[in-house]
């Protein structure tokens, strides 16, 4: 009879119960709230790949168009022999110790630090850190560049020559990595790599022989090398555009992973930015009013 007897209920302990409620509340309210900063971080991104590379892009162009206007005014006229337009490397260098070396040295300086913002929001998107070695490498190498002109040491076209090299190894990576890209934005990222690396190489092999002068060669590597990031701003753009309103936050362009490091650096973005921008201004009016003597 003792087998058949009906089992005592359980006691619940109030205090226990009360407890581990609490405990779930707490979880779920630490879930939500990484949830929305994980959520604030992605359209921070967002907004990083759609703005920065155009912004990139302004910076290095007009960087450019200073030093060379700063070297032909100081030197009153093209500072080469073969007429314009010389070299890069020459508008960047002479006369020596002139202005010109300030204006491409801090030009360079803030083309750098949107590269770094640039691949910050990149890495939080995507999640993938196999083309970041190659762009810091890239970016080492134009710092060197930048920093060391061409009549001190032989430095300085091997930085550039390498920059190109590396700049193109990690644009592949990056190409071939993104399957998310539609077909035919793939094949025009890969006709800017092409393009880049055959203008450069033609270039640099010619003048390394001395078999002929074609600088112009140089200035389409250099500007078509930085305009492939103008393809992570339009396929983001495209992306938003396609999805509805209310998915936006979930949106990913691929599966993310390993991006607690990119999410943190992608908070300090606007400081980057609003501070490439006032430098760009700043330097512009600086070498107006040095050249104009007031």
């Amino acid at each position: 009879l003792t087998r058949f007897q009906p089992k005592h209920p359980k006691r619940v302990d109030l205090g226990t119960a009360e407890t581990s409620f609490e405990q779930r509340s707490a979880m779920q309210h630490a879930m939500s709230q990484q949830s929305r900063q994980k959520r604030s971080a992605d359209d921070m991104a967002g907004h990083i790949i759609q703005t920065v590379p155009i912004l990139l892009m302004l910076t290095f162009v007009t960087t450019l168009a200073l030093t060379m206007y700063a070297s032909i005014r100081l030197n009153g006229g093209p500072p080469c022999d073969n007429g314009f337009p010389c070299d890069i490397s020459i508008y960047a260098a002479l006369p020596k110790h002139d202005l010109e070396e300030t204006i491409f040295r801090v030009g360079f300086s803030i083309v750098i630090i949107q590269c770094l913002v640039l691949a910050c929001g990149r890495v939080a998107l995507t999640g993938s850190y196999t083309p970041v070695p190659f762009y810091v490498l890239t970016i080492i190498n134009l710092m060197v560049m930048a920093f060391v002109p061409f009549y001190t040491s032989g430095a300085h076209h091997a930085c550039a020559g390498l920059s190109f090299v590396f700049l193109g190894i990690g644009e592949v990576i990056d190409a071939c990595e993104d399957s998310s890209a539609p077909s035919r934005l793939r094949y025009t990222r890969y006709s800017i790599i092409a393009l880049t690396s055959a203008s450069w190489w033609v270039f640099g092999v010619n003048e390394m022989l001395s078999l002929a002068h074609l600088p112009i060669l140089e200035y389409i590597a250099a500007v078509v090398g930085f305009s492939y990031f103008l393809t992570w701003s339009y396929q983001h753009h495209s992306i938003q555009k396609d999805v509805p309103k209310h998915l936006r936050p979930q949106l990913r362009v691929t599966q993310r992973s390993g991006e607690h490091m990119a999410d943190t650096v992608v908070k300090f973005v606007p400081i980057s930015l609003m501070f490439t921008f006032v430098a760009t201004l700043a330097l512009t009016m600086y070498t107006s009013i040095r050249l104009n003597g007031g």
